[in-house]
C-alpha cells in the first residue's frame, strides 16, 4: 500500500519538535545524564526549522510526490550530518592527541591504555610502536612503576579535580573522558602520595556538551 509522504513526513514533523524541545528540556535538567542530548541542544533549534520545513514541503498536495521524498530524504540526511559535525563530531576527533602519543614515542616514551584499545591512535597517528593493554590493579602498578617516564591512557566517564590538576590533556570521548597521564603522577596518586612538583594543569579540551548548564 502506497502511504506517500505521510509517514517521512510525521517523522520529520516530530524530530523537528524534539529538536526545538532540547534547550528547554536541558535548561529544566532533564538532560543532565545524556551528554549527546545536551551536546545536541546546542544547535538543535535552527536544525528543528531544517525539519519542520520539509516536513511541510512533503505534505504539499500535487505531483511528484515520489520525487519530493526523495530530495526531502537527502536532504534530511544532510542536514543530520551537519549537526553532528557541529556537535558531536569533536568527541570522536582524536588527531590532536594522537600526534602527541606519536610525537612521545618518537622520543622513546612507553605508552599505556587502560582498558580496551582498539587501534584508533595508530590509524591518526601513524604509531610505529604497540601501545601497552593495562588493566586496573597490580598489573597496572607495576608498569607504572616499571615505565615512571611513560604515558597512560585513561577513560573515566567524570573529570576530577586531580585530572585538571595533573593530566597532560584529556578530551571528551565517546560520552566518556580520554586522559593522559604521565607515569609516575598516576602512580603517585593511586598511591595516595602527592604528585611531583612542577605539573602543569591539564590542557582541557571540553565537548560540546559541556557548554550548556548540567
Amino acid at each position: 500500500v502506497w502511504l506517500g509522504p505521510w509517514p517521512l513526513a510525521v517523522f520529520s514533523l516530530l524530530l523537528g519538535v524534539l529538536l526545538f524541545a532540547l534547550p528547554w528540556l536541558g535548561a529544566r535538567g532533564d538532560l543532565v545524564h545524556d551528554y549527546a542530548l545536551r551536546a545536541v541542544a546546542v544547535h538543535s533549534p535552527s536544525f528543528g526549522v531544517v525539519f519542520v520545513l520539509l516536513a511541510g514541503w512533503l505534505l504539499l498536495r500535487g505531483r511528484g510526490e515520489l520525487r519530493r521524498i526523495a530530495v526531502a530524504g537527502l536532504l534530511g540526511v544532510v542536514a543530520a550530518n551537519a549537526l553532528f559535525t557541529l556537535t558531536l563530531w569533536r568527541d570522536y576527533d582524536l588527531r590532536r592527541l594522537s600526534t602527541l602519543l606519536a610525537q612521545a614515542q618518537t622520543h622513546g616514551v612507553a605508552i599505556g591504555n587502560i582498558g580496551m584499545y582498539e587501534g584508533q591512535y595508530h590509524f591518526l597517528g601513524r604509531l610505529q610502536k604497540p601501545i601497552a593493554a593495562l588493566e586496573n590493579g597490580a598489573a597496572l602498578n607495576a608498569w607504572l612503576n616499571a615505565h615512571p617516564t611513560g604515558w597512560v591512557l585513561a577513560y573515566p566517564s567524570t573529570l576530577d579535580a586531580d585530572a585538571r590538576r595533573y593530566a597532560l590533556y584529556a578530551q571528551r570521548f565517546r560520552g566518556v573522558w580520554v586522559v593522559l597521564w604521565p607515569a609516575r603522577t598516576l602512580a603517585a596518586l593511586r598511591a595516595g602520595h602527592e604528585p611531583p612538583a612542577g605539573s602543569s594543569p591539564a590542557l582541557v579540551v571540553p565537548g560540546a556538551g559541556d557548554a550548556t548548564p548540567h
